[in-house]
């Protein structure tokens, strides 16, 4: 199934006894997967301060959410993080 879909090849073949063995490897360096359902994400230039200082936000709103948690209730996920586009090498 992923060798159909592109996403590994066989890097290497070796017989053994009576059979083929094939070992695969990745076809990309990296797989980026987004799932169509989210909101669009939002792209902004910071400086190096102004996202440091949005980092920080977003940890003191995770540590908030953390806190609230209550034993009644339905569950909630938050999803979350500030990163410079492009740094998936």
């Amino acid at each position: 199934m992923l060798e159909s879909a592109g996403l590994v090849k066989v890097v290497r073949t070796r017989r053994v006894r009576a059979l083929t063995e094939s070992f695969y490897g990745r076809v990309a360096r990296l797989y980026v997967i987004k799932s169509t359902d989210e909101k669009p994400q939002e792209r902004v230039r910071l400086s190096p301060v102004d996202a440091e200082s949005f980092q920080r936000r977003v940890e003191r709103l995770l540590r908030d959410f953390r806190g609230s948690a209550s034993a009644q209730g339905e569950e909630y996920d938050l999803v979350a993080t500030i990163y410079r586009s492009g740094d998936f090498a």
